[in-house]
């Protein structure tokens, strides 16, 4: 259940819809034991919820070992407001 900001370091409460970003992680399957399929069945899926402060330039995904990670954006990723250009 999310009940505050993914951001570790940020301590706003998850209490509307209104504000902030949900971010729905599926984290890879585990690995049988001595085989290289994947079991598909045992996905799992959690979500993760940034604040409106924080989602503006953050986003939650996985690192290598399949743990969800806050990562601040590039800027490349950003979105740009550009009704004001002429």
């Amino acid at each position: 259940m999310v009940t505050k900001c993914a951001n570790p370091s940020c301590m706003n409460l998850f209490r509307y819809l209104r504000g902030g970003k949900v971010f729905l992680i599926d984290s890879p399957p585990p690995m049988l034991e001595n085989s290289k399929n994947f079991r598909e069945t045992s996905r799992r899926s959690e979500f993760f919820w940034l604040c409106e402060r924080c989602s503006r330039h953050m986003s939650v995904s996985l690192d290598r070992n399949g743990n969800p990670v806050t990562a601040w954006r590039s800027t490349a990723s950003r979105v740009v407001d550009t009704s004001s250009w002429t």
